[in-house]
């Protein structure tokens, strides 16, 4: 991650355990990464951006059963939307770089398994932002290759 900073990228990201928080551990400067918590407090952080109407309607739009969520469990899932989408609603991420234990990196593809992190998959799947799953198979090769292609770095 700190190679992706140093070349101006900032990490969008939501302070949960596993992958996000190996995600933001990688990367030294507060200035490179945004985290996002989906309530004050959560794992011990401030919320700096509250939640935005936009963000929750989302969980309505992208989650297989929105119904079925507790209050806590709808205010992670619209914290997906922020982290594709930034504080604003308006700023889409370039790509995602994610781990599931499925592989998981499309809105087709999301499964059970893909677990929380398949509302922000399919988020960016709709926002036509690529996603990277480091459980699939060549993933380095064809992020390192749609970088130089966008010149995300």
């Amino acid at each position: 991650m700190t190679w992706l900073a140093d070349r101006g990228l900032v990490l969008r990201s939501g302070a949960a355990p596993g992958a996000d928080t190996a995600f933001e551990s990688g990367v030294d400067r507060a200035d490179a990464k945004v985290i996002f918590v989906p309530w004050d407090g959560f794992q011990g952080r401030p919320q700096v951006f509250k939640t935005p109407p936009a963000a929750l309607a989302s969980v309505d739009q992208f989650h297989p059963a929105p119904q079925s969520l507790s209050r806590g469990a709808r205010a992670l899932m619209a914290r997906n939307a922020m982290q594709i989408l930034g504080h604003e609603m308006a700023t889409p991420s370039l790509f995602v770089l994610c781990w599931t234990q499925d592989g998981c990196e499309s809105h087709a593809t999301r499964t059970r398994a893909t677990g929380g992190t398949g509302q922000a998959i399919s988020i960016a799947s709709h926002h036509q932002v690529p996603v990277f799953n480091l459980r699939s198979p060549n993933w380095r090769d064809r992020f390192l290759a749609a970088g130089k292609e966008q010149g995300w770095f």
